[in-house]
């Protein structure tokens, strides 16, 4: 089978990935889109796509679905040359290891006000803060889908406690972890929290999750992590929450533009660490093999993979 891969903008390496795939599918033969004929356009039933965006997939007539190396799809759902095309996202085990990995380091860098600790070494301030142990820091987690539930689990093997707030309400996993729901549970458990993070997909009913009215309802002195969709908060009422020090500091890794412009204020913030979206990088060896069973399934079977739901957005 030819298959067609489309990079994202900032795909570092094309060709990494299209060595990825041929070596652990040699059986079929991989191209990128702007390098196939009419001919072979004509030919592909299946476009393996990193999150592209204004992609016309007009030009592959018969595409019958789209495989997603990322595990976020918002510009593909945003592409009308897509609306009746089955999108299917990354769940890939490795990529929700790294984003745990990630939340627990930054976690531990929060706890031990380690961003503080970096703007009073700019002036020359020497001053210690006290640490909470893991036991008594509460960690609220903003989203449950695999790399949310993956994220909790490396928290509680450490102790910490631990809380999850997600769109609709769902069993816990475990006596210790308290979930949450609805609005009015957003308030609950944002009270409570010494570290939020956000690992919440781009949807019409996560933007501006966290905006003025949210973002007052956190603790006093609490840190915010965001290594979900830049959408999810508000850029100028996180920025007057910080400034007022009602936050402590911002750790974001997500935003609504990427690259972030040079002229952005998240730049130069003092209480914000600007991460050019690295918490959970794409493995292409790992995803790979996500997509070579996907992909065999669907020669064998006519199996496509479950599509993300277009009203959901995920």
């Amino acid at each position: 089978m030819l298959i067609a891969y489309v990079p994202n903008k900032n795909t570092q390496s094309a060709q990494s990935w299209l060595n990825a795939f041929s070596t652990a599918m040699p059986e079929h033969q991989f191209k990128v889109l702007s390098e196939l004929s009419d001919s072979e356009k004509s030919k592909i039933e299946v476009a393996i796509v990193a999150n592209t965006e204004n992609t016309d997939f007009t030009q592959l007539p018969h595409l019958k679905w789209v495989q997603s190396t990322w595990a976020g799809v918002e510009n593909l759902l945003d592409c009308k040359s897509l609306l009746d095309v089955p999108i299917v996202r990354l769940q890939d085990p490795t990529l929700a290891n790294t984003m745990a990995d990630s939340v627990l380091c930054w976690v531990m860098n929060c706890q031990r006000h380690n961003p503080l600790y970096a703007r009073q070494q700019k002036t020359g301030h020497w001053q210690s803060h006290p640490v909470k142990p893991n036991q008594e820091f509460e960690i609220l987690l903003l989203g449950a889908g695999n790399m949310g539930m993956t994220a909790a689990r490396r928290l509680q093997e450490q102790g910490y406690k631990l809380s999850i707030w997600a769109r609709t309400t769902r069993d816990s996993i475990s006596d210790d972890v308290i979930f949450y729901s609805d609005r009015e549970g957003l308030r609950a458990a944002l009270q409570r929290a010494d570290v939020v993070v956000a690992l919440l997909p781009h949807t019409p009913d996560t933007r501006f999750l966290l905006d003025d009215e949210t973002l007052s309802w956190c603790k006093p002195g609490a840190y915010l992590i965001n290594f979900g969709r830049g959408s999810a908060i508000k850029t100028s009422a996180l920025l007057t929450h910080l400034e007022r020090s009602e936050l402590a500091h911002a750790v974001l890794d997500v935003f609504d533009v990427e690259p972030l412009p040079q002229d952005h204020p998240f730049w130069h913030h003092p209480k914000v660490t600007v991460l050019p979206h690295i918490a959970a990088p794409t493995n292409p060896q790992s995803a790979t093999l996500v997509i070579k069973k996907n992909l065999s399934n669907y020669i064998s079977f006519g199996q496509i993979p479950k599509a993300v739901d277009i009203k959901r957005g995920y």
